[in-house]
């Protein structure tokens, strides 16, 4: 005996069969549109540290001199820095907003520009 399927599962399925031929970014990632995906993300701090450390090597400051700055209140700003920066050996931290606002702060850097230059790399990797 055949199970009958009701006319709402019947067009359920129709839907989905259709939107199978022409699935957008949020079907393919599970990301709406104009938000960043988990690699987007990396993409983003990358850019952002790679700025950051630039800076940090033309100004020829140090990681204890620029986390001192920036995060003068923790009990460790250099080893901060070097946490945000990562090593060869561990996976750099993920940056926060207000990091990267007080690195550029203490770098004098503009952060909204290095936010627009991050959010640039992003767009241009993703073509």
């Amino acid at each position: 005996m055949k199970k009958k399927i009701s006319i709402v599962r019947k067009d359920f399925i129709f839907y989905c069969r259709q939107k199978k031929k022409s699935a957008t970014r949020e079907e393919k990632t599970g990301v709406a549109e104009g938000m960043l995906t988990k690699e987007e993300m990396d993409v983003c701090d990358d850019v952002i540290r790679q700025r950051i450390a630039g800076e940090q090597k033309r100004l020829g400051k140090s990681d204890g001199y620029i986390g001192t700055l920036a995060f003068g209140w923790i009990k460790s700003p250099r080893m901060k820095m070097q946490i945000i920066k990562g090593t060869s050996t561990k996976k750099p931290q993920q940056i926060r907003f207000t990091d990267m606002v007080n690195l550029c702060e203490a770098l004098g850097l503009s952060w909204v520009d290095v936010g627009r230059e991050a959010l640039k790399a992003v767009k241009a990797a993703g073509k």
